[in-house]
């Protein structure tokens, strides 16, 4: 081998072993459907932007709703699925990632997929409206009165 020469070992020389890179086109794809935006209910925080600077910026971690390893938090039972399908995998805020890994039981997988689900449907409502019309955005307040 020559002196600029990288020898490459692999786990095993028929399988190789899964990266915990996920694609650009995922990447870029789950940005989208969570518009730049915390998918966990009741966060929605920017992504994009520093929340007191207001300096663009990325702000965001791609999080496994089943996780990347068996042991880890909400470890899938069956190791044959692929863990950076887009179906997998949430945009969140570094605190709310930090939240569910810490606390699985309080997170598990249907309540994640319940939060994305919503989180991006949300979003698709919002951003559907054709350029032409007017979006009107309607708030009730309950009254306290007895």
């Amino acid at each position: 081998m020559g002196a600029n020469s990288v020898k490459l070992t692999v786990a095993s020389p028929v399988e190789k072993p899964v990266s915990r890179d996920i694609s650009w086109p995922t990447t870029l794809h789950l940005y989208v459907r969570a518009g730049g935006r915390c998918q966990l209910r009741g966060c929605n925080d920017y992504l994009l932007e520093h929340h007191v600077t207001k300096k663009g910026g990325n702000f965001a971690q791609r999080a496994h709703i089943y996780a990347f390893s068996p042991s880890g938090p909400r470890g899938h039972p069956d190791g044959e699925f692929d863990p950076h399908h887009i179906g997998n995998l949430m945009l969140l805020c570094p605190k709310c990632h930090k939240l569910i890994d810490d606390n699985p039981e309080e997170y598990p997988v249907d309540r994640l997929k319940r939060d994305k689900k919503e989180h991006e449907s949300r979003i698709l409502r919002l951003t559907e409206t054709p350029p032409d019309l007017t979006t009107v955005y309607v708030s009730t307040v309950e009254s306290s009165d007895e």
